[in-house]
């Protein structure tokens, strides 16, 4: 199993980690971002990857969370994102013939003083527990001992 996929190639995790390398380069600009996490499907080495010969593309979008120190509107994290994607270009995979969304990067902000008192539900478990830091400091020892059972 690899880092973000069940494929055991390096040639997989290292298209994906070139891909996040772009996000961190984008959002690091960010002074308030002091933390970047990927979680979600990718976070849980379960992301879903197309491959035509060495060519990966993702069939799931990346989902990031990034811890701040100050309020950071949705608007700009989806500018950086639509800046990330079109740096990236890897223009996307659908499972679904009709569905015109391409490929995309889920980006959405926590403040650091929110995470002790984030609500117990799977996204956030998820976060504390099957995630990879990207960039900066883990904080995720801030966030309250979700057990899988709550």
């Amino acid at each position: 199993m690899g880092k973000y996929t069940q494929y055991k190639e390096e040639f997989v995790d290292k298209a994906i980690e070139n891909h996040l390398k772009i996000a961190v380069e984008e959002l690091s600009k960010i002074s308030s971002i002091i933390s970047i996490i990927i979680f979600g499907g990718f976070g849980r080495a379960e992301g879903g990857v197309k491959i035509q010969g060495k060519k990966v593309t993702p069939v799931n979008d990346y989902d990031l969370y990034v811890i701040t120190t100050k309020h950071i509107s949705e608007e700009l994290l989806n500018n950086i994102a639509k800046k990330i994607e079109k740096r990236v270009g890897v223009g996307g995979y659908s499972l679904y013939e009709h569905s015109k969304k391409e490929f995309y990067f889920d980006i959405k902000p926590l403040l650091i003083n929110e995470l002790k008192n984030l609500p117990c539900i799977i996204k956030y478990y998820e976060l504390k527990n099957a995630s990879y830091i990207m960039y900066g400091k883990d904080y995720r020892n801030l966030m309250p001992d979700f057990k899988k059972e709550n």
